[in-house]
């Protein structure tokens, strides 16, 4: 059975704190895990719209829309990859924020 679990809200609000400690209750009763993120800020795209947001780069509305869908991308294959495997995959934000 697949198991896709995601943490949506507000910022601030917990949701890595609780993906965190959910991943690794699981881990620790012998489930597989993958705990991510949206966007992923540890990939080449992911840093790119990192510095955009500190505002160390500046980009175009348009160029942002883009790496966003091009994280979104590489996010969506990442999990399909861990889904196949029959890893439990727990997010931090995901398509709805």
């Amino acid at each position: 059975m697949k198991r896709f679990i995601v943490f949506e809200g507000i910022d601030a609000s917990g949701k890595e704190t609780q993906a965190k400690l959910l991943a690794s209750f699981l881990e620790n009763n012998g489930f597989e895990v993958l705990l991510t993120h949206e966007p992923i800020y540890d990939e080449p795209i992911g840093k790119i719209i990192k510095s955009n947001l500190e505002k160390k780069i500046s980009l175009a509305s348009e160029t942002v829309a883009m790496l966003y869908a091009a994280d979104r991308h590489e996010h969506y294959l990442k999990i399909k990859n861990a889904l196949d495997q029959n890893k439990i995959v727990i997010s931090d934000r995901y398509k709805y924020s």
